[in-house]
Formats: C-alpha cells, sequence, structure tokens
C-alpha cells in the first residue's frame, strides 16, 4: 500500500515509474521490526531476518539475533510507545514503554538490513524531557493543568520548595502564554532544558531542570519573558528586503499582490541542494495543514447544494456515535468547538502522521477519545475534527476524499500541481522541494516518499501542492467558484493562515482581501524567531498598519 521507490529518486530524472516500484525499505523495515517486537515466540526473528536482510548485509547473525532478543527483552510485553529518527546510516527506532526508552539504530540500503545494534537512551531521561514539552505546550488545553503537573511532573523536591499558590500561579501564566503561542523551541543549555514559547509581541522562555533519577521529575521551573525581535517591511523595498533574506538563508517561494498589482514573485535558494535543483515559483511544496481550507470548502458545497447542513449532528452521517459525541454538529467541528483532541495517534503507529490506517480505523479511535468540553461549550483547535468532516464528505458524496476536491475545486481552478503524499503526478524529482529537517522520511525527504496519506491526517493535512496553485484554490472559492454567499466570503476576507509539518516545510499566507495578499512556502523549519519576525511584519504590511 505504501507504494515508494527512494533510491530510485535520486537516480531517474522522472518520477513516472514510482507506481510500479516495491514499498519503500524504510517504511517496509520500521513495518517489520514493530511486528517483531509484538511477537515473542520463539522463531519470529530468525523469521524477521530472513524477511529483511540485506543480500549485502555482513554482520553475524547471531549479533543481530542477540541485539533483537536484547531489544525484545528490554521493551517487554504490552503497548509502547515509537519514535522514528533518521540517521546518516539509516534509521534509529525508539521504543518506549514504562518511562524507559530501547534504541536500535539500523544501517539500511535499498534492499534491507544491514547492521542493526542495540542503544539503552539513558534510562528514559529523552523520554521523560518529552513529555514534560508536551504537557508544558499543551497546558492550555487541561482545565485541571495544576492537578496534573503535581501529580505527573513535578518532583517532591519541586513541591516542598514552594507553595500551591505559587505553583498555581505559575501554572495560570503558562497556560495564558501557551494559548496564544505559535511556536515553541527546545534546547538544552546545562542541566537546563530551556523552551522558547513566542507570542506575537513577546518571546517566553520557560527554563526547567530534571531529577537526575526516574522518573526525571521537574526540580524547577521558571517563566521570563523578553520583547520579541521586530522587522520591518515596506511596499517599495520588498524584494530587496527578500534578496536579504535570500542572502541570510531564507530558501522558498514568495508571491505578493498589492491592489491587484504583482509586487514580488519570486523563487530563492535550493529545492535539492544534494542533486543542485534550484527553487523555481512553481516548485512543489508539502503544505502541512493547508488542507484544513479544502475540507471546509467540501462541507460548504455540500452545504449549498442541499446534501448537509451545518447544524446536523454527525450521528446523521456517520456511523457508530456514541452517546457523548451524538450532539456534536459540522458547524462544532468548523468553529473549532467540537470538544475532541488534537490528534488521534497512538504510541503503536510508527510515525504520528504517516503511519497508516484506513477511515474505519480512524472513525473508531476519533469517537472513542474522551472529549475535552461538551461540544459548543468550549473552543480548541483539533485537527481530528476535520478528520471527521472528511468521512462526512466521503460518506454523502460517495467519493473518495481527494476525487471530490478535484472534481468540485482543483480541476475547475486549473490546480495541475496538487497531490497526496505517495503519489507524484507524474512529476520529475527536480519539481520537488526537500523538506530540510532532522525527521524527514525517504531519500528525499518529499510528500511522494512519504507513503499514502493516512487517515490520521486525512482532511486536515497529507498533500503537496505550489504557490500558485493555493491562490487559484482561493481566488476561485472566493470569487464564486463551487461556492456563494456567505461561504465564499469565508475565503475572500482577511486572514492569516500559518501551517507547516515537521519534515522541513512551513507555509504563511496574509491577506486584506482578494487584491492584496502575501503567501510564502519554504522548505525549512519555520519556528525560529526569524520566520516569525518575517511574518509579523508581512501581517502588518498587508493589512495597512506597516510601511
Amino acid at each position: 500500500m505504501k507504494q515508494l521507490a527512494l533510491i530510485l529518486m535520486l537516480l531517474a530524472s522522472s518520477l513516472s515509474a514510482l507506481s510500479q516500484q516495491p514499498p519503500a525499505h524504510e517504511i517496509r523495515l520500521i513495518d517489520a521490526t514493530v511486528e517483531l517486537m509484538r511477537d515473542q515466540q520463539a522463531n519470529a526473528i530468525d523469521r524477521y531476518l530472513d524477511k529483511v536482510l540485506s543480500p549485502a548485509a555482513r554482520q553475524p547473525r547471531e549479533e543481530m539475533v542477540d541485539a533483537l532478543n536484547a531489544a525484545r527483552h528490554a521493551i517487554g510485553t504490552g503497548e509502547f510507545g515509537l519514535t522514528v529518527e533518521k540517521t546518516p546510516l539509516g534509521v534509529a527506532l525508539i521504543f518506549a514503554r514504562d518511562e524507559r526508552e530501547t534504541q536500535l539504530d539500523m544501517a539500511l540500503d535499498t534492499t534491507g538490513l544491514l547492521k542493526l545494534s542495540l542503544a539503552d537512551s539513558q534510562g528514559g531521561m529523552e523520554a521523560a524531557v518529552r513529555r514534560h514539552v508536551r504537557a508544558l505546550e499543551g497546558s492550555h488545553l487541561m482545565p485541571d493543568a495544576l492537578d496534573v503537573f503535581e501529580r505527573e511532573h513535578f518532583s517532591e523536591q519541586y513541591l516542598s520548595e514552594t507553595t500551591r499558590e505559587e505553583r498555581r500561579s505559575l501554572i495560570d501564566r503558562l497556560r495564558e502564554i501557551a494559548a496564544s503561542a505559535g511556536g515553541a523551541m527546545i534546547v538544552q543549555a546545562g542541566n537546563e532544558y530551556q523552551l522558547t514559547l513566542q507570542t506575537r509581541e513577546k518571546e517566553f522562555l520557560v527554563a526547567f531542570s530534571l531529577e537526575p533519577e526516574a522518573p526525571f521529575a521537574i526540580s524547577a521551573l521558571s517563566i521570563t519573558g523578553t520583547q520579541a525581535e521586530t522587522m520591518s517591511l515596506s511596499w517599495e523595498t520588498l524584494p530587496q528586503s527578500f534578496d536579504q533574506l535570500a542572502e541570510e538563508g531564507f530558501t522558498g517561494v514568495v508571491r505578493v499582490l498589492r491592489e491587484g498589482q504583482v509586487v514580488l514573485d519570486k523563487a530563492y535558494g535550493m529545492a535539492n541542494p544534494a542533486q543542485g535543483f534550484p527553487m523555481k515559483t512553481d516548485t512543489i511544496f508539502g503544505i502541512g495543514s493547508t488542507p484544513i481550507d479544502f475540507t471546509v470548502a467540501g462541507i460548504f458545497h455540500l452545504v449549498e447544494t442541499g446534501r448537509l447542513a451545518l447544524d446536523d449532528s454527525i450521528a446523521m452521517h456517520l456511523p457508530g456515535v456514541p452517546q457523548d459525541k451524538a450532539a456534536m454538529t459540522l458547524r462544532h467541528i468548523l468553529n473549532g468547538q467540537s470538544g475532541l483532541p488534537d490528534f488521534h495517534d497512538v504510541p503503536t503507529d510508527w510515525e504520528a502522521d504517516l503511519a497508516w490506517i484506513d477511515r474505519s480505523e480512524a472513525l473508531r479511535r476519533i469517537l472513542s477519545q474522551p472529549l475535552m468540553f461538551v461540544p459548543g461549550q468550549g473552543r480548541a483547535h483539533s485537527h481530528s475534527a476535520y478528520g471527521l468532516a472528511a468521512a462526512v464528505i466521503e460518506m454523502v458524496s460517495g467519493m473518495d476524499y481527494f476525487e471530490f476536491m478535484s472534481e468540485q475545486f482543483f480541476r475547475p481552478a486549473g490546480m495541475n500541481r496538487t497531490g497526496m503524499y505517495g503519489e507524484h503526478g507524474g512529476y520529475a524529482l527536480s519539481e520537488f522541494a526537500v523538506g530540510n529537517s532532522e525527521l524527514g522520511v525517504g531519500l528525499p525527504n518529499i510528500p511522494p516518499n512519504w507513503g499514502p496519506t493516512s487517515w490520521l491526517v486525512m482532511g486536515s493535512g497529507g498533500m503537496w501542492s505550489t504557490v500558485d496553485d493555493l491562490r487559484k484554490f482561493y481566488d476561485y472559492v472566493g470569487n464564486g467558484g463551487g461556492l456563494s454567499g456567505q461561504f465564499a466570503d469565508h475565503f475572500s476576507g482577511a486572514r492569516l493562515v500559518v501551517g507547516g509539518s515537521q519534515r522541513g516545510f512551513h507555509i504563511v499566507e496574509v491577506q486584506r482581501d482578494p487584491g492584496t495578499w502575501a503567501m510564502f512556502i519554504i522548505n525549512q523549519d519555520g519556528r525560529g524567531p526569524r520566520v516569525r519576525m518575517l511574518t509579523r511584519a508581512l501581517e502588518e504590511l498587508v493589512e495597512g498598519t506597516g510601511s
């Protein structure tokens, strides 16, 4: 099902043969290794090695058997989490269970496994840091955040050295910051971890230290704020400003219109540095969560054509909706009031976006999750909610999600360079930007190498496109194409959209009206202060509050 041919893409000038190639060697190996860790039969390791070993492997088989036996013993039985990291020679699989991590380093070639070794990841320190960071970043989503931190994150030492009111004040401030933060970065400085939360006006440094022994609870926590750096842009010197940014390392595509006139339409840097392919204005990128807008337009279209109503309960269109979600409406989903958590991946998924699940499994997971609040009585962004919306679109239309979008919007708008993960659309390798990220998947790290779009992200991600195609979509639906009235107005008014992918893509769109807007997509991490300054400056310029 995962139609990838990673290494061939380095050699071929066209991707046209990809669909005839076997599944990607990396994904095939990951799936087989996860299956092995769940299989405690005596002959499971031999069957595994027979399946995945490369003919070029030279490591003694008994060494591999010993390492795999040790890994299975360390992981134990029961559920475990999995993180996959790229390494120079292949991948590292990090299995997490009971606050302990077990790491398998695996060297690969295109035919299979060359070598493996077991590395215990410092007794779970990294897992503890990730767990604490997730809680700090998501504190605004916890109604009982103080209780959670006191029970699951703070050390006995920290609890004894602070009063509950001091802790309450700190957590309340953290929740307020996290609720408006648009980006986060974590670095280690000696024995201290520093989480930077960036809001529109300020950057906040959340510093914490951990106890040296498991379970590595937080022993110190502080929050300091500084005024965010600013950048100034003007219409007259905008091209020169981006030229300067390019000299500083900015790589991507930028298009800016003012009163219907093109101010800037330019590509900067390299799309694929390893292969020497330059960026072009029609280069294809991963587009993060932008497909949410496609899903919203799809629901609007079905409402306009009389097949849905925004106040329909999801139970009218989806099977197996439990009682606690029976009153959830499509309007709740589109307004961020569903009460659903943000995502529906589980620890045994090899990757939170790319692990394959189908629609029925996604519905089972989403509908079985506890609600954060009663639908309509709170507000929190949820990618899972748009997964439900995508399922409704398929159920009501009787069509595959992408085919429905293509028929109603993409083909009429002339969007010829838009597609789904795991597909290349007939475009050559040189047409795709390679994401610059340590969390990349595939050689090179481009959307066609990420496997078919999973229902982990269907409706809220899982697609690739270009600046030109995305603007064709917004211009089409905002000017009466497939939508009218209030539904078209939804896309033609002022907005700021920021999104991206942890695999090294970032997209920003600022619009005042259909004639004045700016969009850029980069194949870089967009969470840093420089990109945030650029986003704020573009927003001020387009909205008319800048120079």
